[in-house]
């Protein structure tokens, strides 16, 4: 039992309400002083900004009219001087031609003149200004009535008379009283507003030597009164953030945390002990803890190793925990035990976890190492295909047209095929040879993997081909034919597992203009909803441990999605299955045009005898001068062509200036500037095919 022969009172942590009624009026009233304090600034603030915004406002009205003044007398300056010019060259030009037409311009601008002559007269204030102004009047008089009568003579039919008036010395002396006027009035007004400018700006300087000093008396009374708020903001803070922090610790903590006195009574209970336990914090409280969670198992002594126990949950299931015990002595000499209740569960769950990634990591390195080993099998295995088909097509040759053998030969070119197929698809799971797409008829390929997967289909299971008779355009796609006959075996097979009992397992093959869709349907048990959402995830399997990887629909998803595809299933329990994968279609390819290009000289460089005889014998066959050591010359190749492996001790390309085609068992591997390269497994016709492709242009 937890609770000791002499109760402990469980109360909790001793106060002072006398300290604290104290604290509460000693804070009500720094509180109050705070306020009329900050009070009192906002107040003063507001006047002096009130104070200040007037200011600012009336000097804005000056510059504004200030610089509104300047401005039209800019505006009026030369517009007196364009229609002193207008007025000017009316009169000279009605004299010098005799057409007083030139009158009825001059009578348009005149009284305009005039009135602008009125508003620069309007902006004058001292007398220097307005002297000024009536000397650009009287000389504008003088000027108008001296131009009158020149229009006047001309009326008369007196030209040459107005000309000399108006080119006369009087009218030239009375045009320049008038330009000094006007350049005297302008300046005038113009120094009279810089002074003005001048006053303003001197206005300005006072109103921000003003607003310096308001705000520097402001700031200082701002901060007298922020570093009292803070001085009993900080008072309060201080306890407030102690216990706060105290606080969040004990609520964010993942683990229960239950505080206890020596008789075991809870005082305290964290929100972990709701969200892991399902028991409300504060219905704990009060309660003893050895007949609300632990029952048994607990030592109420500090230790620093955890207690493994089982503690009660609210709906009285056990959960694992490991407990920790620590004590403190509170004020008054008070004793409080905290109990940490870390879950096991999680961990628990981890560990599992972390078991089924390290099966899966051994898996992975399982299959690594397979396909490392399957792909040094299949690099040696398209040597000897490659001479296989050298052969069987050179005795193909040598036969008469209609001998028996040829059926046996085709025979044998078939099974190459497929063992050609066959060593492409483990050359690509060991990512040693990329896909090779070339044109090709899906109808031909659903066709040869039907041959393949009938043996492995027990009699109990119905196989439907719904797959056109002929080679229709529509059935053709872009794509490598191992890959793509490796979708329809996984599709079959996994049709085939689906369906223990027996049934019928139907592939179809249509096309429109823009997609291929092979459909594979099986009439078995069906997926469930979460089976069906996780079909293509890599390693998920519903199959016994030992008799699947979990591989074969992933590696099919990712082949139909390199090429552009889609992969769907449609299924329901109970009523089979039906996977539809789509590819893009395209037309047919056109075949490529004969060619007849012999007497080359070629240079084999083949590490594989097998290899380097085949191949000799199938270029002289064709015509072709074989050379099977690599001559060299600085001055000009001895050969037109050079084939090598990139294993026998052959000169490069560029030390022989020959095109090199090379035999490789991928087509991204390392080759340098070769001219074209051939990806194992091969046939002869590849090879042929490829000389032809890289021979120099004549």
């Amino acid at each position: 039992m937890l609770r000791p022969a002499t109760p402990v009172s469980s109360t909790t942590h001793p106060s002072t309400p006398l300290a604290t009624e104290h604290t509460g009026v000693t804070s009500r009233a720094r509180s109050l002083l705070a306020v009329r304090i900050l009070g009192a600034g906002a107040l003063l603030t507001l006047a002096l900004l009130s104070f200040e915004c007037v200011l600012v406002v009336r000097l804005y009205n000056a510059f504004r009219d200030l610089t509104t003044s300047e401005v039209h007398l800019q505006e009026l300056r030369g517009e007196v001087q364009y229609l002193d010019e207008v007025l000017t060259s009316s009169a000279r030009m009605a004299a010098a031609t005799g057409d007083l037409t030139w009158r009825v311009r001059y009578d348009q601008h005149q009284p305009i003149l005039a009135e602008r002559i009125e508003e620069m007269l309007a902006l004058t204030r001292d007398p220097f200004e307005r002297a000024a102004g009536q000397r650009i009047s009287a000389a504008h008089a003088r000027l108008v009535a001296m131009e009158r009568e020149a229009f006047a003579l001309i009326a008369q039919g007196r030209a040459p008379a107005a000309r000399a008036l108006l080119e006369g010395g009087q009218y030239t002396r009375n045009k320049q009283q008038y330009a000094e006027g006007m350049n005297e009035g302008a300046t005038a007004i113009s120094d009279r507003l810089a002074g003005l400018r001048g006053e303003y700006g001197r206005r300005v300087v006072a109103v921000l030597v003003l607003t310096v000093l308001s705000l520097a008396f402001l700031i200082s009374a701002w901060i007298g009164a922020i570093v009292l708020v803070r001085r009993h903001l900080a008072v309060l803070a201080d306890a407030a953030d102690a216990a706060a922090l105290q606080r969040m610790v004990f609520d964010s903590t993942r683990d229960c945390i239950v505080l206890f006195d020596p008789a075991g009574v809870i005082v305290a209970a964290n929100p972990a002990v709701t969200l892991i336990l399902g028991h409300a914090a504060d219905s704990l409280i009060g309660k003893p803890i050895d007949q609300t969670l632990i029952r048994s198992g607990l030592t109420p002594e500090p230790s620093e190793t955890p207690q493994p126990l089982a503690v009660s949950a609210a709906d009285g299931s056990d959960v694992p925990v490991e407990a920790t015990v620590s004590r403190s002595t509170m004020g008054a000499g008070k004793t409080v035990y905290a109990a940490v209740l870390r879950d096991h569960r999680e961990r628990d769950l981890a560990d599992r976890e972390r078991k089924r990634l390290e099966a899966e990591l051994r898996q992975a390195q399982k299959m690594e190492a397979l396909g490392t080993l399957a792909g040094g099998i299949a690099h040696d295995f398209s040597n000897l295909l490659a001479a296989i088909t050298g052969f069987a097509e050179n005795a193909r040759a040598s036969l008469p047209e209609h001998h028996r053998a040829h059926a046996a030969l085709a025979r044998l070119d078939e099974a190459v095929t497929h063992a050609t197929g066959m060593t492409r698809s483990l050359l690509t799971f060991c990512r040693t040879a990329p896909a090779a797409r070339t044109p090709l008829a899906l109808r031909r390929v659903v066709h040869d993997t039907a041959r393949l997967i009938a043996p492995l289909l027990p009699k109990r299971i119905e196989c439907l081909f719904d797959v056109p008779a002929t080679s229709a355009s529509s059935t053709w796609a872009m794509g490598d034919p191992a890959q793509l006959r490796q979708v329809v075996v996984n599709l079959c097979l996994n049709a085939r597992d689906a369906m223990p009992g027996g049934g019928t397992l139907t592939v179809s093959l249509d096309a429109d203009d823009a997609q291929v869709r092979l459909s594979v349907r099986d009439t078995g048990e069906g997926m469930t909803d979460e089976t069906r959402a996780r079909v293509f995830e890599p390693f998920f399997t519903t199959k016994d441990a030992g008799e699947g990887t979990g591989l074969g629909l992933a590696v099919l998803h990712g082949i139909v999605i390199d090429h552009g595809g889609t992969a769907a299933v449609d299924s329901t329990e109970g009523h089979g299955t039906e996977f539809i994968v789509t590819l893009p279609s395209i037309d047919p390819p056109k075949a490529p045009p004969a060619t007849s290009a012999q007497g080359l000289r070629v240079m084999l460089a083949i590490e594989d005898h097998y290899e380097r005889a085949i191949l000799a014998s199938s270029l002289r066959r064709e015509g072709h001068i074989v050379l099977t050591t690599v001559p060299r010359s600085d001055d000009k190749p001895s050969a037109d062509l050079c084939i090598t492996d990139g294993a026998a001790d052959a000169a490069t390309p560029a030390e022989n200036r020959v095109p090199t085609l090379v035999l490789a068992d991928t087509v991204h591997e390392g080759v340098g500037d070769a001219a074209a390269v051939v990806a194992r497994p091969y046939s002869i016709g590849d090879v042929l095919a490829a000389v032809e492709r890289v021979l120099p242009a004549e």
